[in-house]
């Protein structure tokens, strides 16, 4: 690629008659945008990062994984169905609420009709806002964007169509037992701020939700240390971008976990989780204003939804929320865990505890 854009460059340089000079300084700006482009991963994001640089280069570390590590939380082998709403039928939404149906395969390109969106008034007006809004795929969910704040005290009613079609060409209504679970009804309240923890949803705060970071690893592969206990008080370092966060769910957790153990020779490479508990009602209501990430330019001051296939409750958070969300954390809640920690033992992660076996054996010896 880089000897056909030198070629071009030649060519270009010829047919405008540069001098021997400005054909130099011409080579020189071409080689370093070659460098630039293959310093690039494959999503088109600098390689900023030293342990991936290495993690790239060193053959010890491929990113070859064992096939134990692929867990994804999408059922194939199950026919279409709705998962999850954002909001939760029934409940109390803020006016800023992004709309989102989670189901249990990817979709394809989203359709007009995939998703209406009724409002009912509280004078008892009816009326179809589905064009009030933009509907959005990314994997498998679908997301519906209001331009403009949801009306205060109206009922939203929300189906999906029938007929959606996921990436294998099911759709909802070729399950025999469907039922009115890809239609669900929430209320618009009022709200006087867009901090986190204003206790606008229905949950008290007494309740919270563990939130889990995995961090470190051997030098060829590993995460950033971007949280630490400063004083007793959960601190983020502000070096890099969006701070990611897997809320909720602990089999995850010990997934990527033992993603970045896997090259984990010794004790002293072993990643750690850095978790705490967070406000439900914070939680909640980062779950509520969250977008994809294709909207993610559109809505800076928004968590965006990451790594989707593995679970709905991952979001990159932008560092105008960290202060709300340190806010919202329960005092005294933090700690760290390495994969010796007996929780990875419990059944539910039956089906990675072959590899964390391994790897406890490994870095012992």
């Amino acid at each position: 690629m880089r000897a056909s854009r030198q070629r071009k460059s030649k060519s270009v340089q010829r047919g405008l008659g540069l001098s021997a000079a400005t054909q130099i300084w011409f080579m020189c700006v071409n080689l370093c945008f070659s460098a630039a482009c293959a310093s690039r991963g494959r999503d088109g994001s600098l390689w900023d990062d030293a342990a991936r640089i290495g993690a790239k280069e060193s053959p010890a570390c491929k990113p070859v994984r064992d096939r134990r590590l692929r867990v994804n939380a999408l059922r194939h082998d199950q026919p279409l169905q709705v998962t999850a709403t954002v909001p939760v039928p029934g409940s109390m939404a803020r006016l800023d609420t992004v709309v989102k149906t989670f189901f249990n395969h990817r979709l394809i390109e989203v359709r007009p009709d995939d998703l209406r969106v009724v409002r009912l008034s509280p004078s008892g007006h009816q009326e179809n806002i589905t064009n009030e809004g933009t509907l959005v795929t990314e994997g498998p969910y679908l997301a519906w964007l209001p331009a403009k704040p949801l009306e205060p005290g109206a009922t939203y009613t929300v189906r999906v169509d029938e007929k959606v079609v996921s990436e294998v060409g099911d759709t909802l209504d070729d399950d025999p037992d469907i039922d009115e679970s890809h239609v669900f009804s929430f209320r618009a309240v009022s709200h006087n701020t867009t901090t986190l923890g204003n206790n606008l949803v229905s949950q008290e705060n007494t309740t919270a939700e563990v939130a889990y970071r995995v961090q470190g690893g051997p030098a060829c592969d590993q995460s950033r240390h971007r949280l630490s206990l400063d004083n007793g008080s959960v601190s983020i370092d502000e070096a890099g971008g969006q701070l990611f966060i897997n809320f909720a769910d602990e089999h995850r957790a010990l997934q990527f976990l033992l993603k970045r153990a896997e090259h984990s020779l010794s004790r002293d490479e072993l990643p750690s989780v850095f978790n705490f508990r967070v406000k439900r009602s914070c939680v909640d209501e980062m779950r509520q204003l969250a977008v994809p990430q294709k909207s993610g330019r559109k809505y800076p001051d928004r968590a965006q939804i990451v790594d989707y296939n593995h679970g709905r409750d991952q979001f990159g958070i932008p560092k105008v929320l960290w202060e709300p969300l340190l806010n919202c954390v329960v005092s005294g809640s933090a700690g760290m865990t390495d994969i010796f920690d007996p929780r990875w033992d419990k059944p539910e992660h039956a089906s990675l505890h072959g590899l964390l076996q391994e790897v406890r054996l490994r870095v012992a010896e």
